[in-house]
């Protein structure tokens, strides 16, 4: 590693990164998902959750990392099995609208057509993931 000599003292030069070999690129891409927009609110938080829960919601994440992400629109019987779909903000006890989300940055928030949020459930009995793509 070389250094450039500044006011004094030897200041290490910064270490790139490796490379991604384009073999390992999966040919498809698969789920990911991100804390960014997160917000411990009321109706969207962890609140009092048993250690179990946790463990499922952990478990569920990973099993979704290793689904392509095509699947989710491709496979009907997928979606049905994660009861996965857009949120219907004029249904019966919805207790927030898309304006509510005001930690969303306005691009997302004020979007539905770009940025629809979507939920699927954990289990019946666990709750529901609710996120944006």
């Amino acid at each position: 590693m070389t250094a450039r000599r500044i006011l004094g003292g030897d200041i290490p030069q910064p270490v790139r990164a490796p490379q991604l070999v384009a073999a390992e690129i999966p040919p498809e891409r698969l789920f990911t998902f991100s804390l960014r927009y997160w917000q411990q609110r009321e109706y969207f938080g962890l609140g009092e959750v048993s250690a179990g829960w946790l463990r499922s919601l952990l478990e569920r994440i990973a099993e979704l990392c290793r689904e392509r992400v095509a699947r989710f629109f491709d496979d009907l019987s997928f979606q049905d099995r994660l009861r996965f779909h857009s949120i219907n903000w004029d249904a019966r006890n919805i207790p927030l609208s898309r304006a509510d989300f005001d930690w969303l940055p306005p691009a997302i928030r004020d979007n539905d057509e770009e940025f629809p949020l979507f939920q699927f459930q954990l289990s019946k009995s666990l709750g529901r993931i609710h996120g944006v793509w």
